[in-house]
Order: structure tokens, then sequence, then C-alpha cells
């Protein structure tokens, strides 16, 4: 069921990206790849968890009024230590940001998203615990400081704030998963990136 609506949620956001992408602006567009490192906070299930790595790629495209539309793709690994148990988060998200110009080279972005995300657990198999994955939405605060090193490259640091509002997992030893504990995760993000201009 989680992959079918994971599925089935997807096709309406990539439309709307298409769509909005098409009526933007073609200046001044970049792509960025970031790496970075998340941090799970609050009480929920993930905070039992260490933050391995985080990926991302973000497509930058400016329109009017310095707002930018910033569609993303991004993969979070989470691991148990001890355990042997594994998290790979997947997110499709589309981010609002607006560009402010502190110098011809340095600029700090403030940005807003939401977005579709999908947990995977990777349970070793002497636990005999049968954990498939959660799907669900996901939204964001961010700010990005990036700074234009050549032409068509810039440097920038992003640090983020992500809420994921999860489906409830199925009840474990009778015991429901319907609780904020099981289907919220909340995790602050810190990632390099590397964004080029075309």
């Amino acid at each position: 069921m989680a992959k079918i609506a994971f599925s089935k949620g997807i096709v309406p956001l990539l439309l709307c990206t298409l769509l909005i992408l098409s009526c933007a602006s073609a200046q001044n567009r970049g792509i960025t790849l970031q790496v970075g490192v998340p941090f799970p906070t609050e009480d929920t299930f993930l905070t039992n968890y260490d933050g391995i790595f985080a990926l991302g790629l973000v497509y930058t495209q400016p329109t009017v009024f310095s707002i930018q539309l910033r569609p993303a793709v991004e993969f979070e690994r989470f691991t148990l230590e001890g355990a042997g148990t594994d998290i790979n988060q997947l997110t499709f998200g589309l981010g609002l940001g607006y560009a402010v110009a502190l110098s011809s080279r340095l600029r700090v972005v403030p940005e807003i998203g939401v977005g579709l995300t999908r947990l995977g657990f990777d349970v070793p198999a002497e636990f005999d615990v049968s954990l498939d994955s959660q799907s669900g939405f996901l939204s964001w605060v961010a700010v990005e400081p990036t700074y234009k090193m050549l032409e068509r490259m810039s440097l920038g640091i992003s640090l983020a704030y992500r809420t994921a509002f999860l489906e409830a997992p199925e009840p474990f030893n009778g015991i429901s998963g319907d609780t904020a504990f099981n289907k919220r995760t909340h995790v602050l993000q810190v990632a390099g990136g590397v964004m080029y201009h075309f």
C-alpha cells in the first residue's frame, strides 16, 4: 500500500513541476549537487538512528522578483548502531526560494518546500520483523548562502529543517503504530553543494 500511494502521489507532483517550469524564465538556471549529513531531532522513532549521509540534486529556475523554483530529489540514509537496521529515505519535492543578493558574488536563499517521501526499512532476517516502508508528505524550511566562484560555478552551504508526516505502520505485537512517535520525523540537515549555472 505504501508503494502504491507513493507512486500515485508522485505523478501529479511531477506534472505540476513541469507545468510551472515551462512557464518560467530560461535565464540563469542552475543544477546543484549536495552532499551532507542528517541529524534526527525531537522524540520520534528516527531519533534512535544515526544519520549517515544525504545526497541531493536540486534544479534552480529563477522567475520574477528574485523568486526561485527549486524541484529536488534527495536520498538520506540512517542506521541503528549495533542492530544492523538501516533506513533509506527517498524524497521528491518542490521548493520555493527567494534570492537575496548581498554582493555581486554572494547570495543567501531562504526556502520553503513540500514533497513526497518514502522510508524503506532494511532489517536483518534474524529479527523476524516484517517492516516494508512508510510513505507520506515532507515539508522543509532552509537557508542557503552561495558564493559564485566562477562564471558558471557557485559553492553553497545549506541548513535545513525537515519534517515528515507519514502513514501509520502496521501494528506490532498487538500495539498500534498510529502515534505521533511512529508517524513523524524531524531532521536537521547540513549540506555542502556545488552549483553549475547554464
